[in-house]
C-alpha cells in the first residue's frame, strides 16, 4: 500500500499497486512539498523511488529530502553525518532524474534500465504541467498513454503520481460572488485543473492541495480527493498539519516514535 501521509485520505484511496494519482494545486500551494513527503516516506519503508524533475536542480530537491530526514533524526546535528544518515537509509532508495534536458525517448530508456536493476515501486513526476511547454517533445496524451502503459506492464506495478497545477487558485474563488466559508476554503473540481479533463480520463486517483498564508502560520494545509477508483467523491477538504521548517506534511499521529515532540 502506498500511504497519503493523511489516515483521511488513506481510507478514502486506499492506494495499493499500478494506479495512477494526480496531485494538483496551484503554484505554492505545497503540492511538491506533499509528493515529496510520499517520495520519502516510502524511500524508507525500503520501496524504489524515481523521481523526475523538470525545473528545478536534483540538489536542490536532495536538500528538501535532507530537511525530511533531519526531522525525522534530530540527535544527528552535523552535516557530514545527516549525508551518510541519509543515503544508508533513504538515499539509496531514491532515484532522481533531471528531466529539463533529456529528451522522451531517453527518459523512457532510462527507466526501462532502472526497472530491470532493482523494479521500481514508485514514479513521481515534478511537473507533469510543465510538460506543455518542452520543444520538440510529444504531446501530453503520450505522456499519459505512457506512464498508463508502464504501469500496467511493468512487473513490479509501479504508482505514477503526477503533479499538476490548477488554472486559477481554487474554484470557489473563480464562480462564487459569495464569501467562502471557512469549510470550503480550498475546493477544487476537475475542470479546475490544468488539463483536467485529460487528467481525469487516466487518473485513478486525484487529490488536490490547498495551503493559504494563515493557514500555514498555523502549521495546516487541506487535501481533497476529487476522484478515487473511477468514483467522485463529495469530501470536503481534509486538514492535516504542514511544517514548514522541516517540510513535514502529515498527520501528527503518523511521525515516526522518536519525532513526536
Amino acid at each position: 500500500m502506498l500511504s497519503t501521509r493523511v489516515n483521511q485520505v488513506n481510507s478514502l484511496c486506499n492506494i495499493d499497486e499500478g494506479n495512477l494519482i494526480t496531485i494538483a494545486g496551484y503554484v505554492g500551494s505545497g503540492k511538491s512539498v506533499y509528493a515529496e513527503n510520499i517520495a520519502y516516506y516510502a524511500a524508507l519503508e525500503g520501496k524504489h523511488v524515481v523521481y523526475i524533475e523538470t525545473e528545478v536542480s536534483m540538489e536542490f530537491i536532495k536538500n528538501k529530502f535532507l530537511k525530511l530526514h533531519k526531522y525525522n533524526n534530530p540527535s544527528i546535528n552535523d552535516e557530514v553525518s545527516l549525508n551518510k544518515s541519509y543515503e544508508e537509509i533513504v538515499g539509496k532508495n531514491i532515484t532522481l532524474i533531471d528531466f529539463s534536458k533529456m529528451q522522451f525517448r531517453s527518459l523512457k530508456k532510462h527507466i526501462t534500465e532502472l526497472q530491470d536493476q532493482h523494479p521500481i515501486d514508485l514514479i513521481i513526476l515534478d511537473s507533469f504541467s510543465s510538460l506543455v511547454y518542452k520543444k520538440n517533445h510529444p504531446s501530453l496524451l503520450e505522456y499519459l498513454r505512457y506512464f498508463q502503459n508502464i504501469k500496467d506492464s511493468f512487473l513490479s506495478k509501479p504508482n505514477i503520481c503526477l503533479i499538476a497545477n490548477t488554472s486559477r487558485k481554487g474554484y470557489l474563488y473563480a464562480h462564487s460572488r459569495s464569501k467562502i466559508s471557512d469549510e470550503a476554503e480550498g475546493t477544487y473540481k476537475i475542470d479546475g485543473i490544468t488539463h483536467g479533463n485529460k487528467l481525469n480520463l487516466f487518473s485513478d486517483y486525484i487529490i488536490t492541495v490547498y495551503s493559504s498564508e494563515i493557514m500555514r502560520l498555523k502549521n495546516k494545509i487541506r487535501l481533497q480527493v476529487l476522484k478515487a477508483r473511477n468514483k467522485n467523491p463529495d469530501t470536503k477538504p481534509i486538514e492535516t498539519c504542514f511544517l514548514k521548517d522541516s517540510l513535514f506534511i502529515g498527520d501528527l499521529e503518523n511521525q515516526l516514535p522518536h519525532q513526536v515532540r
